[in-house]
């Protein structure tokens, strides 16, 4: 009896662990802040929304761990607040919420304490929360407090805005008394050279334009591999913004100069981003050998893209043999990490060769990998399904 109450005690805390996870405050925004004012502590806010992915991840693997959790129900009053309902919508506006997750901690009174933009793993999440407890660490407040005792100082200035681009905020009004300083060979100056590289992405400004002109100078200056980085750093900007807009002359343009520009491995960005033309145009006759020929080149490539590569064949490539290479990108994804998408990639490229029963098989395993982790499998299932003739 007494064995079997020790193992009932056992089982029972290892439910408890498993179930671990941070404790939300769901309700108002106004009732939140009166607690944490009360029990003297800060707010956390998981600020998300329903269609994020590293959201969804973050709160699946983070906010889960055992040691996260009880660190912030210990020391923190945590709210999980979709910025696009409700009360969610003025505290995304009023905390200048743009990118998800961001994570938040403010005081009782709604001051804003200290911003983080993007998923975190455990141990990032638990260093920021730690930091951000920490007697010595610097509040946004204290940072603004520091800048406004040197606001007519230039490198001050430059500090803080390159700290609240950092943390996500807004630096639109400091850097507005800032910008002037970066006119001409005021962009040689190692504060405006930080600002114009954290900041500058068109190539079209003013600053972007004296910077190509005067390049050897920012070389000699700043040294080229430093220069180089942020010359392709520009010119991808620029591609990116011709792809979106479809613009085909801009596009070749910015090619064009990212070549010539002596950039290193510049033929295999521009190699990669015909690759996004070629579908953000619908041209799929050039997307596949161009796929195929990035692929053949680049055997580093992370399995998470040839994942993707190999699903938008499955979408818009009819040819045989170039779903064949696209199912061999897809088992070899498989043979790497054998997670539920990328068993549903393959079943479905199965599918399309017209190869029935390995398709079969392959759906069955992508949904029992699928119920494993609790993901979500419902297309996969109508589509086992209309394999076995339900």
């Amino acid at each position: 009896m007494k064995k079997f109450l020790f193992i009932l005690t056992l089982l029972v805390a290892c439910s408890m662990v498993a179930k671990a996870d941070i404790q939300f405050n769901h309700g108002p925004w106004q009732e939140i802040l009166s607690q944490a004012t009360k029990e003297k502590k800060l707010v956390f806010v998981d600020a998300f929304t329903t269609w994020c992915g590293p959201c969804k991840w973050m709160a699946a693997n983070t906010f889960t761990n055992t040691e996260v959790a009880d660190f912030f129900n210990a020391n923190f009053i945590n709210a999980k607040i979709d910025m696009e309902n409700g009360e969610g919508v003025g505290i995304a506006e009023k905390y200048n919420v743009k990118a998800y997750p961001t994570l938040l901690f403010v005081a009782g009174n709604g001051e804003l304490v200290h911003v983080a933009v993007g998923a975190l793993n455990p141990e990032q999440f638990m260093a920021l929360g730690k930091e951000v407890l920490d007697p010595k660490f610097v509040s946004l407040r204290m940072l603004k407090a520091e800048y406004e005792a040197h606001s007519d100082d230039h490198e001050a200035q430059a500090s803080f805005i390159l700290k609240m681009m950092e943390i996500g905020q807004n630096p639109d009004e400091v850097f507005a008394r800032f910008r002037p300083s970066m006119a001409g060979e005021g962009l040689l100056d190692a504060s405006s050279w930080k600002v114009f590289k954290a900041r500058f992405k068109r190539i079209d400004s003013e600053e972007a334009k004296y910077f190509f002109a005067h390049r050897a100078e920012f070389e000699a200056r700043f040294g080229k591999e430093e220069v180089a980085n942020k010359v392709a750093d520009m010119y991808f900007t620029a591609m990116r913004q011709a792809i979106s807009k479809q613009d085909e002359a801009a596009y070749k343009a910015s090619c064009d100069a990212m070549r010539k520009s002596g950039v290193a491995d510049a033929d295999k960005v521009v190699l990669f981003q015909d690759i996004d033309w070629y579908e953000a145009t619908e041209n799929w006759a050039k997307f596949s050998p161009q796929v195929q020929k990035a692929v053949s080149s680049t055997p580093e490539l992370p399995t998470i893209a040839l994942n993707s590569y190999a699903w938008k064949f499955y979408l818009h490539v009819d040819k045989k043999k170039d779903l064949e290479k696209a199912l061999e990108w897809s088992s070899r994804t498989i043979e790497l990490e054998p997670i539920y998408s990328y068993l549903d990639t393959k079943a479905m490229l199965l599918k399309k060769l017209g190869r029935k029963d390995e398709a079969i098989a392959t759906a069955q395993k992508a949904i029992e990998v699928a119920k494993a982790n609790n993901e979500d499998y419902a297309d996969t299932e109508v589509e086992l399904n209309k394999m076995l003739g339900k």
